[in-house]
């Protein structure tokens, strides 16, 4: 089975903390970041690296993995949300 897994917004609170866990029960796991350095940084138990710019390898990765998660967005605990945020 293809046990290869892209998480987008691995860098996070979540992100760290799941990559490490799918990372130790086997899984082979890509991080999708806008800083490839903070993410080699944070996350080095992750088996890839990838950028939003590359593409060619994010397309590669995409069609060749198992599954997707996405933790990007705004942080709940970032500030007050208004009508206008």
């Amino acid at each position: 089975m293809n046990r290869n897994i892209i998480v987008n917004g691995s860098t996070g609170f979540i992100g760290k903390i799941l990559t490490k866990q799918l990372s130790e029960k086997g899984y082979s796991v890509t991080s999708l970041s806008r800083n490839i350095r903070k993410s080699k940084d944070l996350l080095p138990w992750c088996s890839g690296h990838l950028s939003y710019d590359d593409t060619a390898s994010l397309q590669n990765s995409i069609n060749s993995c198992y599954g997707i998660i996405n933790l990007a967005g705004a942080p709940i605990a970032g500030g007050r949300w208004t009508d206008e945020y």
